[in-house]
């Protein structure tokens, strides 16, 4: 909490933590005359367990919980986002390949063999090496955490689909871009609806030479 960081980082400690906290509140109880207690705690876990099942698994249709988390938090929870952005990131990512792969194969022949796809963060790029070699597209580069250590992969920037990235990084790169399409979908995080897809070229230097300007960090912690 005080690191401000991602809660799951904990999460190996949870079972010797709430172990420890069953054994102090069994002997809590067993020292108290208040019999009624007993059955009222194992209730209480129950039902707070049954209120937040659908935030845990995804049981409910998205769109549903979307629209009962304001009025199930009485108004305190103003964007469902805040607490179903684990459910939306599952959601969008074979379309966007899908929309790529009909850029790639658009393009004439010849450029498709000196052809890079350039995806703004990890997600993108690892949705494109997932589901990209049965579109039989080329491997994914990204300036985004790991991805930057691996560089361009031998990409010289001639021709590059770039998607994520935004247009005046792209226009410090290349002499020509030109968008082609949007990649939409409606279950999808915000940040990775209505993504302009960019057909890159004449590059104003080497792909080797840009990627140091590529490389970007979401998050550290």
């Amino acid at each position: 909490m005080a690191a401000k960081s991602k809660i799951y980082y904990l999460a190996p400690a949870f079972p010797m933590l709430i172990a420890a906290g069953a054994v102090a509140i069994e002997q809590w109880l067993s020292q108290m005359q208040a019999r009624w207690l007993r059955p009222a705690i194992s209730s209480l876990l129950v039902v707070g367990g049954l209120l937040f099942l659908p935030l845990a698994l995804p049981i409910l249709p998205i769109d549903m919980l979307d629209r009962v988390i304001p009025r199930a938090t009485l108004g305190m929870v103003q964007d469902p986002f805040e607490l179903t952005e684990h459910f939306h990131k599952e959601f969008g990512w074979e379309n966007q390949v899908a929309v790529v792969a009909r850029v790639y194969h658009a393009l004439p022949e010849r450029d498709r063999a000196r052809t890079a796809i350039l995806a703004g963060n990890y997600g993108e790029a690892g949705a494109i090496d997932f589901f990209g070699p049965a579109y039989g597209l080329p491997e994914a580069i990204s300036g985004h955490h790991s991805y930057y250590m691996w560089g361009p992969r031998g990409a010289r920037g001639e021709v590059v689909i770039a998607f994520g990235v935004p247009r005046e990084v792209l226009t410090g790169i290349f002499a020509r871009i030109e968008e082609v399409a949007r990649i939409h979908h409606s279950q999808a995080l915000p940040l990775e609806n209505d993504l302009p897809v960019y057909v890159c070229t004449d590059p104003r230097m080497p792909l080797s030479e840009a990627w140091p300007g590529l490389r970007r960090f979401v998050r550290i912690n």
